[in-house]
């Protein structure tokens, strides 16, 4: 094989792996994918301490009877996909803990849509924007309602498991505004009602980070704020 037709192959090969990367990017955006991202790519902030968001940031919960929202589920768990295979928790879930293991035991019994066995979420509670910024995307998913909010570059939030949208794609939001009300995820039994969030550093799932050191100094409302009002 002469030298110039090695040149021409290896030319074709470059190219076609440039279009197969494309069409690649392309599927795994459009639309936005259910799956979480895979671990490797994501950045994990608790080796970048000094790494911060700029803005006014809160917790995506608020307040309920005096009880401040707890990660019950935190970022890294060990998860399995649908097709069994293992996979990592690239968000934190959201809900409020028992004080004891009978605490609202009869109002949300363990192993419901409304409790575990350490934790509850109460019906019709508001998801709210942990920033200001724009929605890009609010659709039901199979997750379940499903809503991306975009802020300061290169800022964006992610939401799922909501039943009920509170906006639409366009909005733009103030931190602490109701976006939505945190339901079940249809594709897990028994459909337990928590809020999951992530917190991406871009604008797509394998730009995930951990939300964990961050939040630690975000405010938690006590109640939402109105529509267009920013956080004082």
């Amino acid at each position: 094989m002469s030298r110039a037709t090695q040149v021409v192959l290896a030319a074709g090969y470059v190219g076609i792996g440039v279009v197969g990367w494309s069409a690649y990017r392309a599927r795994r955006r459009t639309p936005l994918a259910d799956a979480q991202p895979t671990p490797r790519t994501a950045i994990d902030l608790t080796a970048v301490p000094t790494l911060g968001v700029p803005g006014r940031w809160v917790w995506p919960v608020p307040m309920w009877q005096g009880r401040r929202p707890v990660c019950s589920d935190g970022w890294g768990s060990a998860r399995t996909s649908s097709d069994g295979t293992p996979r990592k928790h690239l968000g934190v879930d959201l809900m409020f803990r028992r004080s004891s293991r009978t605490d609202l035991a009869d109002e949300f019994p363990p192993g419901t849509r409304g409790g575990s066995r350490w934790h509850v979420m109460p019906n019709d509670l508001p998801a709210l924007a942990a920033s200001a910024g724009r929605v890009r995307y609010a659709r039901w998913t199979a997750r379940g309602f499903t809503i991306v909010i975009d802020h300061v570059a290169p800022w964006s939030t992610y939401y799922t498991h909501l039943a009920r949208l509170l906006v639409e794609p366009g909005q733009t939001v103030v931190a602490g505004e109701p976006i939505g009300i945190i339901g079940g995820d249809p594709s897990n039994a028994p459909h337990l009602r928590h809020l999951h969030f992530a917190l991406w550093r871009g604008r797509w799932q394998d730009a995930a980070v951990n939300p964990t050191p961050l939040m630690a100094s975000w405010e938690v409302l006590s109640a939402p704020v109105a529509a267009g009002r920013a956080v004082a």
